[in-house]
């Protein structure tokens, strides 16, 4: 079954930048960049990333907050941090792991992960299974299971290394991920398409294939109102480092809160989807605040064209009104 899976890849594959030098730091890179993100946005931010960092050395040598910045944009900053202890922890053990479960133990490195470089830079036939590869198995063996409890992940697993190429183990992963991405799409699956149509269950006994895979329902999204606070001081304002293990840890804002300041003039609101939260966030002109010293490390006092920082997404929402509100500061505290 795997023949015509390879044979489909080897003709149809996307020309992708770290497919053509699959090296381990390259590999390890797009891995780091692809989860939770699609390929089309990955593609700029990894050329760019290559060319800033080309080596783990490199990478390593680096200021976390420098990689930060060169990840603005990508969301998930978890990502870049690991990727950052990750390389430090290459360069000092003195040369990159060749096994899954060696790779299993460096920071941020999980099961797929570890799989998928393993298998793609160093041959280790282990499967590795994503959300992608969870469906086409699920499809392909019509996998009833709920596929986000053990019991369902337990058997994907079993059955995707039961289907793996063992002589080019790299290649039918990537296969695979092609093929949940680009045919074995969640809502319209291109079944006509598929090199492996003919031995998939799911489509031999006429089963939706759009029912498939069964998992538990997302976490509900919850509201959550803050209230971000522009501090002006001459022609500058406050911005502020969030601390490391907090969410968005090491990144730059205006100060945020969850009490509305007694002293405060509204300016607008922004809205921001986090992966469980829907934030609004307030934006508010005050004269003076004492940052919360257990969410914040670090102030500075900045000009809006300041570029050297590596801010949030919600601050680049807030830039255009906050630069309105310098040009029109001294009218506004009349």
């Amino acid at each position: 079954m795997t023949t015509p899976l390879l044979t489909w890849y080897d003709e149809q594959k996307r020309p992708l930048p770290w497919r053509m030098n699959p090296s381990p730091y390259a590999v390890m890179v797009s891995e780091a960049m692809l989860q939770q993100t699609q390929v089309a946005t990955v593609i700029p931010y990894f050329n760019r990333f290559m060319a800033q960092y080309p080596s783990v050395t490199d990478l390593a040598a680096a200021e976390l907050e420098t990689v930060l910045k060169s990840w603005e944009g990508l969301g998930y900053y978890r990502r870049a941090r690991h990727l950052h202890a990750c390389a430090r922890a290459i360069v000092a053990i003195g040369a990159f792991p060749t096994q899954a479960v060696e790779w299993q133990q460096l920071p941020g490195i999980g099961a797929y992960s570890s799989a998928a470089i393993a298998s793609i830079a160093f041959g280790q036939p282990i499967a590795c299974v994503d959300g992608n590869v969870t469906r086409v198995i699920a499809r392909h063996y019509l996998v009833r299971d709920d596929v986000s409890k053990s019991k369902g992940k337990a058997r994907i697993q079993s059955l995707a290394s039961e289907f793996l190429h063992m002589d080019r183990p790299g290649d039918h992963n990537q296969a695979m991920m092609e093929l949940g991405a680009r045919v074995c799409l969640p809502s319209q699956p291109k079944c006509d398409q598929c090199p492996i149509a003919k031995s998939c269950v799911t489509h031999i006994e006429g089963v939706n294939p759009i029912n498939l895979p069964h998992k538990t329902a997302r976490t509900k999204v919850r509201s959550q109102q803050l209230h971000a606070l522009l501090v002006i001081k001459d022609d500058r304002f406050m911005i502020a480092r969030r601390r490391a293990g907090l969410l968005l840890g090491g990144l730059w804002e205006l100060p945020v809160t969850e009490r509305v300041p007694a002293t405060s003039k509204r300016i607008t609101a922004v809205k921001h989807r986090f992966t469980h939260i829907q934030a609004l966030y307030h934006l508010h002109l005050v004269e003076h605040y004492e940052v919360e010293a257990d969410v914040y490390d670090q102030i500075q006092w900045v000009r809006s064209d300041d570029q050297g920082y590596p801010f949030t997404k919600v601050y680049y929402l807030q830039k255009p009104f906050i630069e309105q509100t310098l040009n029109n500061y001294d009218m506004l505290v009349r």
